[in-house]
C-alpha cells in the first residue's frame, strides 16, 4: 500500500534518520546539479577509463559460452538499447540486464576498496541502456555516469556487508 506523505511524521533535529536524509538530498542535489564543465580534467581522465575499461569487459563477457546461453533464453523485445558484443537491440530493462551478467562474469570488473564494491557494475550498463534508449546526449550520458559512480561509491562507503556477502549482487 503506498504511503500517504502528508500522513508521515517529520524527522527531529537530532535524529539519526533526519541526518541520513539530509546527506542524501545533499547527494541527490549535488547529482542532479552536476554539470559536465566543471568536472576537474583528472577526474574526467580517470572515469574515460572507467568507462573504456567498463564497455571493453562487457564486451568481452559477452562473448563467453554462458552469456551465449542466457541470451538464448532471456526475451529481448526489439528497442533501441544495444546489448553490447552482439548486433541485438532491446528494451532498456533487458539490455540492462544482459550487459550487467556480462560485464561481471569474467570478474574482470572494475572495483575497489575505497568504494568497497563495483560502482561502474551497479550503475553503467542501465545508464547506458536508458541513454542509448532516450537518444541522451553523450555530455547527459556521461554526467549521469558520473553521478551513478559516485552515489555507488558513497553506498558502497557508508555500508558494511555481511561476512561472505558480495557487493555487486548487494549494491547493485
Amino acid at each position: 500500500m503506498p504511503v500517504d506523505p502528508s500522513r508521515e511524521k517529520p524527522h527531529q533535529a537530532g535524529d539519526p534518520k533526519s541526518a541520513a536524509a539530509t546527506k542524501t538530498e545533499e547527494l541527490a542535489r549535488w547529482a542532479s546539479q552536476l554539470s559536465w564543465p566543471d568536472v576537474p580534467e583528472a577526474v574526467r581522465e580517470r572515469f574515460s577509463l572507467v568507462l573504456f575499461n567498463t564497455l571493453a569487459v562487457t564486451v568481452a563477457g559477452s562473448r563467453t559460452e554462458g552469456q551465449r546461453r542466457i541470451r538464448k533464453f532471456w526475451p529481448t523485445p526489439p528497442g533501441g538499447a544495444p546489448v553490447l558484443g552482439t548486433d541485438i537491440r532491446t528494451q532498456p530493462d533487458a539490455a540492462a540486464y544482459l550487459n550487467a551478467t556480462a560485464l561481471v562474469c569474467c570478474e574482470l570488473d572494475e572495483g575497489g576498496k575505497y568504494a568497497k564494491g563495483h560502482p561502474a557494475g551497479h550503475t553503467f550498463p542501465a545508464i547506458l541502456a536508458l541513454a542509448a534508449s532516450l537518444g541522451s546526449s553523450g555530455e547527459d550520458t556521461a554526467r549521469a555516469l558520473l553521478a551513478g559512480y559516485e552515489v555507488a561509491a558513497r553506498f558502497g562507503r557508508a555500508t558494511a556487508l555481511a561476512r561472505g556477502v558480495h557487493p555487486t549482487a548487494t549494491g547493485a
